[in-house]
């Protein structure tokens, strides 16, 4: 995000100087008033220095805030691509032989995720919404322990288009982020649902195997025969 330009600190100079201005106008209003008797022009004169005085002081006073609220979202948006930079690292240098973040990785990408989801609570309201859905979307049962090229694809790619959403907001580019970012994110998403259907299907058959394979075992064990009804 840019600086201020010049011209704003110019502004608030001139609007406090003028507020100053129009205060001193006002108390020596005031006090010619006393002196000489010069009508109500005096008073006259004094309401709009001190009306002048008030509303340029309260218009500097919320440009300052603005600029403080400015600061504080670059400051967090800064902190988001720093700790995205870190997730990407890691997700390089975490990994093991099969491709499956490490457990000393998965602790430092859940630590770095829950910095990222409290720095989004300090950035501007249209990056602030995308970056809830990125981390939500984090949060969610595949990524944070993926497992293997694909998912580990799944989770570079989200974390790119969590850069470029920066990015985009840093340049000042009224777009959220590329469309080729945009079109990954989605992939990503529609991947992710894929992976839980699959893993839900697993889940299912296994359960119908084992409910099979208790009930054919059942039928398969032989019942305690009477001793008495060989006898006769």
């Amino acid at each position: 995000m840019k600086k201020p330009a010049p011209k704003t600190r110019h502004l608030l100079i001139g609007c406090i100087a003028l507020s100053s201005a129009g205060l001193v106008l006002s108390v020596s209003a005031v006090v010619a008033h006393r002196a000489v008797d010069w009508g109500s022009f005096p008073d006259w004169l004094g309401g709009i220095g001190t009306t002048t005085a008030t509303v340029l002081f309260a218009l500097g006073w919320q440009r300052e805030a603005w600029l403080r609220r400015q600061d504080h979202e670059r400051q967090a948006v800064m902190a988001i691509r720093q700790l995205l930079l870190d997730v990407e690292h890691l997700y390089v240098v975490e990994r093991d032989e099969d491709g499956s973040l490490t457990p000393d990785g998965r602790n430092t990408e859940i630590r770095l995720l829950r910095e990222i989801q409290a720095h989004t609570a300090a950035a501007p309201k249209p990056l602030r919404e995308r970056l809830y859905q990125l981390t939500r979307f984090y949060s969610r049962s595949a990524i944070n322990n993926f497992e293997g090229d694909r998912d580990w694809l799944i989770a570079l790619n989200c974390n790119r288009y969590g850069l470029a959403l920066v990015a985009a907001y840093v340049q000042g580019d009224p777009a959220p982020a590329p469309p080729s970012f945009v079109a990954a994110y989605e992939a990503a998403l529609a991947e992710e649902e894929a992976i839980l259907e699959e893993i839900d299907r697993e889940r299912r058959e296994e359960r119908e195997r084992r409910r099979r394979s208790s009930g054919s075992d059942a039928a398969q064990t032989p019942g305690e025969e009477d001793p008495q009804s060989d006898q006769g």
